[in-house]
């Protein structure tokens, strides 16, 4: 597949990612010349490597498990100066849910009418939590 712009090619895997159920980070991008151009990139599953905490997941309140998943595509520019995917690897380490996707993080997204109601109750001092409940109401519900 060829995109336009590393952007573009960015945005085609957040997409799949999110009908898939997981999300997404960037790895890692290569950057040459005196421009510093990116010439290739790697975006991986959000769980892939392995982290070192000071603090031991047994102490912690709300522990982050990573699974080392191997899920990524590697994408570069070619001569042509399109971004191309080089290659892929879609086999996940742990468990995707599709239905569950739009619970992360990532995967939110608020309108402006809802940011323009936000900043609104903020200057005229209405609470968060009533803020919070004027949005449900207008969304039609916690799930949506």
């Amino acid at each position: 597949m060829c995109f336009g712009t590393i952007d573009d090619a960015n945005q085609f895997y957040q997409n799949y990612a999110k009908r898939v159920g997981f999300v997404t980070k960037i790895r890692f991008t290569r950057r040459v010349g005196k421009g510093k151009v990116p010439k290739n990139q790697m975006i991986t599953c959000n769980r892939e490597g392995k982290r070192k905490f000071k603090v031991s997941p047994i102490e912690k309140t709300n522990p982050r498990t990573n699974y080392k998943c191997p899920a990524r595509i590697s994408i570069r520019l070619n001569k042509e100066g399109l971004w191309i995917i080089s290659k892929v690897c879609l086999d996940h380490s742990h468990p995707c849910d599709p239905e569950m996707a739009k619970l992360l993080t990532r995967n939110r997204e608020m309108s402006m009418h809802m940011c323009r109601v936000i900043e609104r109750n903020d200057e005229a001092g209405v609470r968060p939590s009533k803020t919070y409940q004027v949005l449900v109401g207008e969304a039609g519900g916690f799930s949506k």
